[in-house]
C-alpha cells in the first residue's frame, strides 16, 4: 500500500531541556487511526451516560464481527460523507444480516431516512421485525406502549353499495345497499385504509 499523504500525520512540538538556549524541537508521532480519533474525541467531550441497553448491542455485535471477515452492502451517503450499509457476516454455510439481528433483539429501531436507501424487500424486513419486536416487548421495547388512537380494528365485516360523493382522494360516501332507500343511516363514510393523499384544501365559492 501507497504512504499516507502528509496532511493525515500528526505533529506536537514539545520543549527540550536538553537543547541550547531554550530552542523547541519538533518530534513526529505515527498518524492516529480512525478508532483513536474517536476515542480522543470522546475523551474530551462530556460524559454521557448510556442509554439502555447500549452496552448490550455494541456486545451483540462484537461478538458477531469483531476481527472477522464481513461483506459491506453500501445503500448510501449522508450529508457528513458517512457510509450508508448493512452487514453481513458468516455463520455456517450462510450470511447473517447484522442490523436486521439487532432490530429482532430488540437492540435497534427502524430509522425511516436511512430505511429509505435500501430496497423495499430489506426495507420491509426491518419494519417487520421492529413490529415483531414491539410485540414481544423486547429490551428497548420492554416498556413500550403504542400509541393512543379513538380507532379500532373490524374483522370479518363487508358491505355493499353505490358511490353518492367522493369528498376526496382518500375518502368516499357509500349507500349502503342494506339500509333502507333514503334513509340518513344509508350513507356512510368510507376512509381509504393505510393511504393518504393531498388535502382539498377549503376553496371559497362567490
Amino acid at each position: 500500500m501507497g504512504r499516507r499523504p502528509a496532511a493525515d500525520s500528526v505533529f506536537e512540538r514539545e520543549t527540550s531541556s536538553d537543547e541550547p538556549n531554550g530552542e523547541v524541537s519538533a518530534k513526529s508521532h505515527a498518524p492516529l487511526t480512525s478508532a483513536q480519533r474517536v476515542a480522543a474525541s470522546s475523551a474530551s467531550s462530556t460524559k454521557i451516560a448510556p442509554d439502555a441497553y447500549g452496552k448490550e448491542a455494541k456486545h451483540f455485535k462484537v461478538t458477531r464481527v469483531l476481527n472477522r471477515d464481513v461483506r459491506i452492502v453500501l445503500e448510501g451517503v449522508d450529508k457528513y460523507n458517512n457510509l450508508i450499509g448493512s452487514v453481513y457476516y458468516p455463520d455456517g454455510d450462510s450470511a447473517k444480516d447484522l442490523p436486521l439481528e439487532l432490530v429482532q433483539n430488540g437492540l435497534a429501531k427502524f430509522v425511516e431516512w436511512s430505511a429509505n436507501m435500501m430496497e423495499e424487500d430489506a426495507k420491509r424486513r426491518l419494519k417487520s421485525a421492529e413490529l415483531q419486536a414491539k410485540k414481544e416487548r423486547l429490551r428497548i421495547w420492554t416498556n413500550y406502549v403504542p400509541p393512543a388512537t379513538n380507532s379500532k380494528a373490524i374483522h370479518d365485516h363487508k358491505f355493499t353499495g353505490k358511490v353518492v360523493e367522493v369528498v376526496s382522494g382518500d375518502c368516499i360516501i357509500v349507500a349502503d345497499d342494506a339500509a333502507p332507500y333514503g334513509s340518513p343511516l344509508a350513507e356512510r363514510r368510507v376512509n381509504l385504509s393505510s393511504i393518504g393523499c393531498p388535502r382539498m384544501g377549503n376553496t371559497l365559492h362567490k
